[in-house]
């Protein structure tokens, strides 16, 4: 089942965030993987597009509040967790899923951090998050931490394993 994917973040309520296209890997009981490749466009909003830093893959879960970008060849984060609406595939070949700001890190040197937390407090506000939504952010960012601390699956040898399949010829 190979062939694109376009990924579409949007920001609360439905703003243009972040687009991008990927390429179908496959699917396992974590969800579907895609994978990116160095120097491929992306594009926030209407700014000029900027290119991958690094090759990755990409998990877009099942059904859960993140999606998941390893790249273990990246001199600055192994994984990029990002804290979001349950991904929603509009086609075949297109998901959506809206940004909620917070992001789980692991850097090259192994630490796990939780970026933008001041950013998700001030949308919160601004924005007008419902607090269901604040709650299931906070639920899973937390939960995330523990699982990228804890070396959980997928996010280890499974994503390993579906990184190492785009480097085979």
């Amino acid at each position: 089942m190979e062939g694109s994917v376009t990924i579409q973040f949007l920001k609360y309520p439905q703003a243009r965030h972040w687009r991008y296209t990927t390429i179908r890997l496959g699917i396992d009981d974590h969800g579907t993987w895609l994978y990116g490749r160095e120097g491929d466009p992306a594009q926030r909003g209407d700014e000029t597009p900027v290119s991958f830093e690094s090759t990755f893959v990409m998990l877009v879960p099942h059904s859960r509040w993140w999606t998941l970008v390893y790249s273990p060849t990246s001199p600055h984060l192994s994984h990029y967790v990002d804290v979001c609406t349950q991904p929603c595939w509009v086609g075949d070949d297109h998901v959506e899923m809206i940004d909620l700001d917070l992001d789980v890190v692991r850097t090259a040197d192994g630490r796990v951090l939780l970026w933008d937390e001041d950013e998700f407090t001030e949308h919160s506000v601004d924005l007008g998050y419902p607090p269901s939504l604040i709650a299931s952010a906070r639920t899973t960012a937390a939960e995330l931490m523990l699982s990228l601390e804890r070396g959980d699956e997928p996010f280890t040898l499974t994503a390993h394993s579906w990184f190492e399949r785009i480097l085979q010829p």
